[in-house]
């Protein structure tokens, strides 16, 4: 039940992390935790369009999906 969820590399994703506020540290097991407001910020200009009254979608020839570069710290 998180909401705002976009896999990127089998089970690791974006997502909201609404259970804490730490966010910048590592806490995860490669996905990267969001603030609900910045998730749903990404989950809405990426593709593919989430059809009104569905949950999920899946990319396809038609709509690839949005390439998103993560970037780690700065060294």
């Amino acid at each position: 039940a998180v909401p705002w969820v976009q896999y990127f590399a089998g089970g690791a994703g974006f997502h909201t992390a609404y259970w804490h506020d730490d966010f910048g540290r590592a806490r995860s097991h490669g996905c990267v935790n969001l603030s609900p407001g910045d998730a749903k910020r990404l989950f809405s200009f990426t593709g593919p369009a989430l059809p009104l009254g569905w949950n999920a979608v899946l990319p396809s020839a038609e709509a690839p999906g949005t390439l998103v570069r993560v970037r780690g710290p700065r060294r």
